[in-house]
């Protein structure tokens, strides 16, 4: 995520969402800090990027390689996840040295922020 090497299934992703989603407090726990989500969400670089996020007015996304997303409105309590084909090259180990890599591939018509704001509306209604 937030271009590569970040590996889980969907449900590790949809949790991610979550925990920023509801400030850092998982179960009743702080696990990351409330100053941390607010400021990593915030618009940093060139006013339009967080910290590995970027910040919408709605909620904000983590977009990965190939456009793989973590969504996040945290006011309707909304995680959008999209993934899609996923290969793991060269020994099918996690580290990324010699041969080891992945490989994503996405229709070449996807738009992130068309999918998004379909599924935004979609869920107003």
């Amino acid at each position: 995520l937030t271009y590569c090497c970040l590996d889980g299934i969907p449900r590790d992703f949809a949790r991610f969402g979550l925990l920023y989603s509801r400030e850092g407090q998982w179960d009743g726990s702080t696990i990351v800090s409330k100053e941390w989500v607010d400021t990593s969400t915030a618009p940093a670089l060139s006013n339009i990027y967080g910290y590995y996020w970027w910040p919408t007015g709605d909620g904000f996304t983590a977009i990965g390689l190939h456009d793989q997303i973590v969504a996040v409105f945290p006011a309707d309590d909304l995680i959008v996840l999209r993934f899609g084909r996923y290969t793991r090259l060269g020994d099918g180990s996690t580290v990324r040295t010699g041969n080891n890599s992945h490989s994503t591939v996405e229709p070449e018509n996807f738009d992130t922020s068309t999918f998004l704001n379909l599924i935004y509306t979609a869920f107003e209604d």
